[in-house]
């Protein structure tokens, strides 16, 4: 192992995360799994002493690079192969899942010693990448919430007009209590591969809001992804920083372009302008405060100083921008208060951009990489080979002098000129149009098949099929051969590709787990299929197409299918309640979860499963399990529910009998609190009339709820007295206090006091406080009235 590499690696992950808002979980830091199962924080890494790291290095030896999990303040993480693989970026934009973790790790401290245990599984979803579900949802900053999705998500479905438009009516994002602050209207933005919806409020985020998607959203084959209902709390209390300086030019102005952290708000900002080495500003020059803008598409974190103001005297000169007041949508001052920040008016440049290098990617795509950054982006003018015009001209994500050029149809093998428009760079410096030459040699081999596997996503078995190289798989191909049936060969149905959603044919095909839209694999619904077998089949030529358009050859493939999962993930049945919950009407004791499908009843009756706010859960009972649904009975630990109102009650890990796990659900219900009112004294305030004092205001529709005992005897009377209203107790309507009237001649003296006079309850015990807790009463002692 290359303790460098773990420790470069770790480092750029530590810094990049410190720059992150906290709204964290799990905790951040690293997870040596295996057989060391032990938690550095990252405080703890950077301050370990020398023999805590001695110990530390031989862990990471035992343990291996795909068992140490760095997790950062946003609760984003990886495996630290994954981060040498794919690099820091690309892994930690992975969603993490409960299976990247063991059952639990020991804290260390700095000095190597374990204090305590900490058990990341709890905070992150059960999640498997690819699934049609929502992975989480969460806040970001103050103005900006995020969702995750298990697999790319079709933009129509989730935003009305593209990215910057409204939601649709399928994504919401509500005030979840009158306290939380109104939003306003609501945008978002899609990311590039379609797994991340960004939504920005008009106002901001500061309270509890419900966030749902219902099963109207759908990938881009049209499959429902599974209806998500979460409750987000947003407390913004992290302050707004600067980010950094760059530069740009809108075609006509230079421009300075300061960004911030997060989104921020410039109503109460004031800006001030001084030269750093203190030679006061050229009077002509002249930053005016009303002109600093947002830059278009920033989202609000950038804003746009215009340079074309700047004197001649003060250019090539550095510029302190001093910024005060100005907050994030939550109202946090900026930090420090002021910002600073420095800018110039560059007269250095004089050099026009040039042509870099042209690459060609395919048949239809090259990437032309500049000398410098440009002014305009994408360049305005168009790029063509021939008669071939470019059709989109991209930038990149990540480097900003790069753009991907797609023409409007194939080009040829061989020298092609590409001829380049005129570009100008951010200091206007402008280059004429020109060209450059390339020598196109096309791929014009197959894409080779490399394997084959049969996988369950969402409970519907896929073949998968993966090639050497990024493929794109094709409509109307049919798939022929045989399966076996008790030892009988039969012909199969024949299974005819559908690319389009919704299907027509009955197999359809899209890419497999694709990142920024490109795959080597494609997956196969096999739902055709509905015998149960080992199936031959022929994958026939063009199956799928590589960039450059060559055809994939035919093969011969052997797999297993099983079948589709019939029980599916278990939901909470709606029908018997808005949500599945309900406290029963005579027990408060005892909350029922209604399921719609047979469930596992080692996860349904895990009491960890279940959450209900400002409540104990102390045992559950399944008390029905079959094909028509389920019931799992909550039983509540005696007086741990103290308030009578709306709580917040999640269910999750609750998996189906074929051991697919349920979205997790977190909704609101009314549950009533479960504090029984007692018998807090009884006194005998006459000779013939017990008062019993109740810890709370009672009710009752009788008068048979006690039983006198002295000296351990029942206290009987005739029936004769008890029709004439003798030895009876006061009707009760919403009173802590209530009397037992004995018959003048039942009177009780101090011969029978000093007996020891009781009053239990009677069979007929039907006293209950406001909320229906009935009263708790095992016996009482009567004591003499002060």
């Amino acid at each position: 192992m290359n303790k460098k590499v773990v420790l470069s690696v770790l480092a750029t992950a530590v810094v990049a995360s410190m720059a992150a808002s906290a709204f964290a979980a799990p905790k951040q830091g690293l997870y040596i799994g295996g057989n060391v199962k032990k938690f550095y924080s990252t405080s703890t890494l950077l301050n370990m002493t020398k023999d805590a790291r001695t110990a530390y290095k031989n862990e990471l030896k035992t343990a291996g690079f795909q068992n140490l999990v760095f997790v950062n303040i946003k609760g984003q993480g990886a495996t630290i192969q994954e981060m040498i693989n794919l690099g820091t970026k690309v892994a930690l934009a992975d969603p993490l899942k409960q299976s990247d973790f063991v059952d639990s790790y020991g804290v260390v401290q700095n000095d190597g010693t374990v204090n305590g245990t900490e058990d990341p599984r709890s905070q992150v979803d059960p999640t498997t990448p690819g699934e049609l579900k929502v992975e989480s949802v969460s806040a970001i900053n103050g103005k900006q919430i995020e969702v995750k999705f298990g697999t790319a998500v079709k933009d129509t479905t989730v935003l009305s007009a593209g990215n910057g438009s409204s939601l649709t009516a399928d994504v919401s994002v509500v005030a979840a209590s009158a306290a939380s602050n109104d939003p306003g209207p609501l945008t978002g933005v899609l990311s590039k591969d379609g797994k991340t919806l960004t939504i920005t409020a008009t106002n901001f985020f500061k309270g509890d809001y419900t966030a749902s998607v219902t099963s109207n959203v759908t990938d881009e084959d049209g499959k429902a992804f599974e209806a998500y209902t979460k409750v987000v709390n947003v407390s913004d209390t992290t302050r707004p920083g600067i980010v950094g300086v760059s530069y740009a030019n809108d075609g006509t102005n230079r421009q300075a372009i300061v960004e911030f952290t997060e989104p921020v708000v410039t109503t109460s900002a004031t800006y001030g302008f001084a030269r750093v080495d203190g030679v006061a500003l050229d009077a002509t020059t002249n930053f005016v405060n009303t002109a600093i803008a947002y830059l278009p598409g920033s989202d609000n974190k950038k804003l746009v100083i215009t340079l074309d103001a700047v004197a001649v005297a003060d250019q090539g000169k550095d510029i302190k921008v001093t910024i005060t007041g100005l907050t994030d949508a939550s109202g946090n001052l900026i930090s420090p208060n002021p910002g600073v920040a420095t800018i110039k008016y560059d007269v250095v440049d004089t050099t026009a951009p040039t042509v870099a290098s042209v690459t060609v990617v395919n048949n239809t795509t090259v990437k032309v990489k500049f000398s410098e950054q440009l002014a305009q982006d994408p360049p305005s003018g168009s790029f063509s080979i021939g008669a071939n015009v470019s059709t989109s001209v991209t930038k990149d994500s990540t480097d900003p002098t790069l753009y991907t050029v797609v023409f409007t149809s194939a080009f040829g093998s061989g020298l092609q000129t590409v001829n380049i428009p005129s570009v100008k760079d951010i200091a206007g410096n402008t280059a004429p149009a020109g060209t450059k030459i390339v020598n196109v040699a096309l791929d014009t081999q197959a894409p080779v098949l490399q394997s084959t596997k049969v996988e369950k996503i969402s409970g519907v078995e896929y073949l998968v099929v993966t090639y050497d190289e990024n493929v794109t798989p094709q409509d109307a191909k049919a798939i022929d051969g045989t399966y076996i049936e008790n030892y009988v060969t039969k012909n199969m149905t024949t299974l005819t590709t559908e690319i389009d959603a919704p299907a027509v044919a009955n197999a359809p095909v899209s890419l497999y787990s694709p990142v920024s839209g490109a795959s080597k694999s494609i997956k196969i619904d096999l739902s055709a299929l509905t015998t149960a077998a080992t199936y031959t089949v022929t994958l026939p030529k063009g199956l799928v197409k590589d960039v450059n358009g060559n055809d994939s050859a035919q093969s011969t493939i052997t797999f297993t299918r099983g079948g589709n999962s019939s029980a599916g993930k278990p939901t909470l049945d709606t029908g018997f309640d808005t949500n599945g919950i309900q406290q029963l009407v005579a027990d408060n004791n005892t909350v029922e979860v209604h399921f719609t499908n047979k469930v596992d009843a080692l996860s349904a009756l895990n009491a960890a499963n279940y959450s209900i706010e400002g409540a104990t859960i102390a045992s559950t009972k399944l008390t029905k399990n079959d094909n028509t649904g389920a019931i799992v009975q909550l039983t509540l630990t005696k007086s741990s529910s103290q308030f009578t109102g709306l709580r917040t009650v999640t269910v999750s890990g609750v998996k189906s009998e074929e051991g697919t796990v349920m979205d997790a659900v977190t909704t609101n219900e009314n549950i009533r609190e479960n504090v029984a009112p007692t018998v807090t004294k009884a006194e005998l305030t006459a000779t013939n009339i017990i008062t019993l004092t109740f810890s709370e205001a009672v009710t009752t529709s009788d008068a048979d709820d006690y039983v006198v005992y002295v000296d351990g005897a029942e206290y009987t009377v005739s029936a004769a007295a008890v029709a004439a209203g003798k030895h009876v107790e006061s009707a009760l309507a919403g009173v802590k206090t209530a009397t037992i009237t004995l018959d003048a001649g039942d009177a009780i003296d101090s011969t029978k006091l000093s007996k020891g006079v009781v009053v239990k309850p009677s069979a007929n015990l039907n006293i209950v406080d406001a909320a229906g807790n009935k009263l708790d009463l095992t016996s009482v002692n009567v004591t003499l009235a002060p």
